[in-house]
């Protein structure tokens, strides 16, 4: 390239920068649609300035605005291209659990047991991890009946590796060491022997662990082919030739990313914890007869418990990954507020539809002390809950009813979530 177009080039992108600082840029070509969710649940779409290690920049009506991360719940990338899908088929997708938390969909993995080379998958093409780095492989999909014993053997601590084979629709684990991977066999090491298990008969992999997988705080990078990458750095500038990310995961992975493969950030498990993700120690119902209610099944049917969110106006990708807390009758539940977080906050939602709603009383405890505590009459639909939680203790929530055989009584906590 001559020296002039060099020249023109950099005096050509540092006027972009200038401009983007002084809030006036409006390149149609560079601009980088947004939408950012506060912790409110208030939207605001925008041109994306800046992401950093503190705060988001976004221009709205040519206005920027800073926005700091700890009040962030989610930045959305609005362009068509970024809107988040799979980037193969689901017949030929294979889906890696990381230590450290992330997900990548990627659609090879091959190598032996130091290093494996991850394939095919966009926009992450070729990288190679450690073989520390990897918690799992979903080779192929499963049905429905499989997930919950993969997902228990994904989550414990484990002393070997194990092959998951699927059998009537119910998976067989085979513990030993997984050796290689290549396309046509995994070489495993079962009973002193090496045996190659073909592939196409292998749904799953499973390596060694020291630990049970925990949840982990951090904002999580959302990329196009459905990837999710916990980062403990993210940095993105507007004013770049593709407004481009640099980010590094949890796990130290580093890697450059252009924004049209970025479809959202997602900064609610930095900031908040969903209460369906916390550890419940008690869960019980009160029977009709004012009984605390104790049989096992009757328990599981009308204790409280976390039902998935009806958020029938939102789309896959910009619903929140939330479960309600119901109480089909009066009862209460009792969870362990993990470290760092110090606010309890939700929606009390009644049921409009319901032919006859009764006056319920809700009491909120900590420790055994009561923090917050309402009578709701019929006529009430909804009141806003905040109240200040201490970690490492007893979360108490619980609703009480007059109403003869409890008709009525039915409850809802909208979004229960913990902030930090």
């Amino acid at each position: 390239m001559p020296d002039f177009v060099q020249l023109f080039t950099r005096h050509a992108f540092a006027a972009i920068a200038l401009t983007m600082v002084l809030g006036d840029w409006n390149s149609a070509a560079l601009a980088i649609d947004v939408e950012l969710t506060d912790l409110t649940g208030k939207a605001q779409q925008g041109e994306l300035i800046s992401v950093d290690d503190e705060a988001v920049s976004v221009s709205i009506a040519s206005t920027p605005l800073g926005f700091e991360l700890s009040n962030i719940l989610k930045l959305q990338f609005l362009n068509a291209q970024n809107l988040p899908v799979k980037a193969t088929s689901a017949n030929d997708s294979i889906e890696l659990r990381l230590s450290d938390g992330s997900t990548l969909n990627a659609s090879d993995i091959a190598g032996q047991n130091d290093q494996w080379q991850i394939s095919g998958f966009d926009p992450l093409a070729n990288i190679t991890l450690p073989n520390n780095a990897i918690v799992s492989a979903k080779l192929k999909s499963l049905p429905s009946s499989a997930f919950e014993s993969w997902n228990q053997a994904i989550d414990s601590e484990r002393t070997y590796d194990s092959l998951a084979i699927l059998r009537d629709d119910q998976l067989d684990f085979l513990n030993g060491a997984i050796l290689s991977i290549d396309d046509s066999a995994i070489a495993f090491e079962f009973d002193g022997q090496t045996i190659p298990a073909p592939r196409a008969k292998v749904v799953g992999a499973i390596w060694f662990r020291r630990e049970s997988r925990t949840v982990r705080s951090a904002p999580t990078l959302v990329l196009k082919n459905d990837s999710r990458l916990l980062c403990k750095a993210i940095q993105c500038k507007s004013s770049s030739a593709d407004g481009g990310f640099t980010i590094e995961t949890l796990g130290g992975l580093k890697m450059e990313l252009a924004s049209d493969q970025v479809a959202m950030i997602d900064y609610a498990s930095a900031n908040m914890r969903w209460l369906d993700q916390v550890e419940v120690l008690e869960s019980s119902c009160v029977d009709m007869l004012g009984v605390t209610d104790k049989l096992p099944i009757r328990r599981s049917l009308l204790a409280p418990r976390f039902v998935e969110a009806d958020q029938p106006n939102a789309s896959s990708s910009s619903k929140l990954p939330s479960k309600n807390l119901t109480f089909n009758v009066p009862g209460r539940i009792v969870l362990r507020v993990p470290e760092g977080y110090r606010q309890l906050e939700t929606t009390i939602q009644r049921n409009k539809e319901a032919s006859l709603l009764a006056p319920i009383q809700i009491k909120i405890a900590v420790d055994g002390k009561i923090v917050w505590e309402k009578e709701l009459s019929g006529d009430t639909m909804k009141v806003e809950v905040k109240v200040d939680v201490e970690a490492n203790k007893r979360l108490e929530i619980a609703v009480d009813s007059k109403s003869q055989f409890h008709v009525g009584t039915q409850t809802t906590f909208a979004q229960p979530r913990l902030l930090r």
